[in-house]
């Protein structure tokens, strides 16, 4: 009874502007506490510098892992979290300007408008949309330059969420996502277009998981059920 009643204060109380966020709904229960603990110990130092609530969503993110296996599927999460984070020094990976990135974006828009009534920032992929030849002009179909744009970008908005959370003072680290599909077209069911939502998007997940608080897909067009069935097995449970 009391959780229920803790539950229903915090949805009524306002922080600012906004109603409480989703993210307040999930207190660590004892075999997460349990679990993060043990991720202290192992990473320690590793993970001192990461900014607030990125190890707890790797805790709460693969909770749905059967139990025997949640343990080992956290440290293996993790660790490949701290490969892209040592790859892409995401520390100071916006130290300094991109080559050609506002061409990059002009093929792959992709950016942050507003924000939801929880105060989640609203993100805008048109990837959906985007012309495939555009994409492969500018990025030659190199991978690790795609990650490096989009990280770019994801680092930006982790800056945003943690620059809210503080305004808002509470915890906050999830987004609303937007993605317009109206320029969708045959084009995008070619097996470039999947390589790169397979292997960036898809990778994507993994590398910031529990980050997810709603999607829409909007101007979907009659071949919804077909692009749903491309994407929906890179957005994470």
């Amino acid at each position: 009874m009391l959780m229920t009643e803790e539950k229903s204060s915090n949805a009524a109380k306002k922080y600012g502007q906004y109603d409480a966020p989703i993210e307040l709904e999930r207190a660590l229960n004892d075999k997460d506490e349990a679990l993060l603990k043990k991720v202290n110990a192992k990473y320690g130092d590793r993970i001192k510098n990461l900014y607030p609530y990125v190890i707890r969503t790797f805790i709460t993110g693969y909770a749905h892992t059967a139990e025997e296996q949640r343990e080992q599927e956290t440290y293996n999460r993790i660790d490949h979290f701290l490969e892209r984070y040592n790859e892409f020094h995401f520390e100071t990976i916006l130290n300094e300007p991109m080559k050609d990135e506002q061409k990059m974006f002009e093929a792959w828009r992709l950016y942050t408008y507003g924000y939801d009534k929880q105060g989640h920032p609203v993100l805008y992929d048109e990837i959906g949309s985007a012309d495939i030849k555009s994409i492969e002009s500018v990025f030659h179909n190199d991978i690790a330059l795609l990650r490096e744009y989009r990280f770019r970008f994801h680092r930006r908005l982790a800056n945003c969420k943690r620059i809210q959370s503080e305004k808002m003072g509470c915890m906050l680290y999830k987004h609303a996502f937007v993605m317009d599909l109206q320029g969708f077209s045959t084009s995008h069911f070619g097996s470039n277009y999947r390589h790169i939502v397979r292997e960036v998007i898809g990778d994507e997940q993994h590398v910031f998981p529990e980050t997810l608080a709603v999607m829409f897909l909007v101007n979907t067009p009659w071949a919804f059920r077909l692009i749903w069935s491309v994407l929906k097995g890179f957005i994470d449970p």
